[in-house]
């Protein structure tokens, strides 16, 4: 498989934008006909975040997932010219100081894996990407090296990667990770997102409690000339509240956010994740079966 990859990355590493996003559009409707599946986990969670017209999102989603997958391909040549060409950074609220590290968390929404090569042309700080590790050890590095194109970037995986986070920050790194996806049981809490009550990853809002620290939502959001970088206002913990209740709250104003973005666009979402893989209800009763 990582040969494949490697193939792919040779033949598509110099293409464009434009050229990539086309041919991630058509596999994007192509896979929509031939994983019935998938199909049927977007069409639920479309229904899930309220969109009008839950078939149609959840095949625009399908395109839009391609879309990310194919541009994937450039993030190799990700300099100021690219940026000046194809993105646009906007902020709520105070711009962020990107001089000052800080933990900075997306969703897998619009052109995500653009998001860290932008940030990196901008900041003059080493950024920490969390990301999950490859079963195929040498899909994996090879991943890793693509990802890591400068010696500002640590790539990291999800698992025993705490005390490599605090070296970082203490470092006045940046830490950059995606958490709307499904996790563990052993590493979640349970947390309300649209409404239903769902597991979230509580590594991070953990270390921000713990170093009182903030956590600052970022989105990049797709757009027809490029993507648009958006930075939302920080996340602080709430020191009035005892500390499991600060991980819980810095929890929920995270997914709120994560809301508030699907909710403007719910066809950029990754629509065909089994983010509600597993979910409690008010007695505590936690249950797997929601596909």
């Amino acid at each position: 498989m990582h040969l494949l990859i490697k193939f792919f990355y040779f033949i598509l590493g110099g293409r464009s934008l434009s050229f990539l996003r086309h041919i991630g559009s058509f596999l994007g409707t192509v896979f929509w006909y031939i994983l019935p599946e998938r199909r049927r986990t977007a069409i639920i969670n479309a229904q899930i975040i309220g969109a009008d017209d839950p078939v149609k999102c959840a095949r625009e989603s399908f395109r839009h997932t391609f879309m990310s997958y194919l541009e994937a391909f450039c993030i190799g040549k990700v300099d100021k010219k690219f940026i000046e060409k194809y993105i646009k950074i906007t902020s709520r609220y105070e711009k962020p100081d990107l001089t000052t590290g800080e933990i900075i968390i997306s969703a897998h929404f619009g052109s995500w894996e653009l998001a860290v090569p932008v940030l990196a042309a901008f900041s003059p700080l080493r950024i920490g990407i969390l990301a999950r590790r490859m079963k195929n050890e040498k899909l994996d590095e090879f991943v890793k090296s693509q990802r890591g194109f400068c010696d500002k970037l640590v790539y990291l995986h999800h698992r025993d990667c705490a005390e490599s986070i605090n070296r970082l920050l203490a470092e006045n790194a940046h830490i950059a990770a995606l958490l709307d996806h499904a996790s563990t049981e052993k590493d979640s809490i349970f947390v309300p997102f649209f409404g239903i009550n769902t597991t979230f990853n509580k590594g991070l809002p953990l270390i921000a409690v713990r170093r009182n620290i903030p956590i600052r939502p970022a989105f990049m959001k797709r757009t027809k000339e490029g993507a648009e970088l958006v930075f939302r206002e920080q996340i602080l913990p709430d020191n009035s509240l005892k500390p499991k209740e600060r991980i819980y709250d810095i929890a929920l104003k995270i997914n709120k956010a994560f809301e508030e973005i699907i909710r403007q666009n719910p066809e950029q979402w990754y629509l065909i994740h089994k983010r509600f893989k597993k979910t409690e209800d008010e007695n505590g009763k936690v249950s797997r079966s929601f596909y």
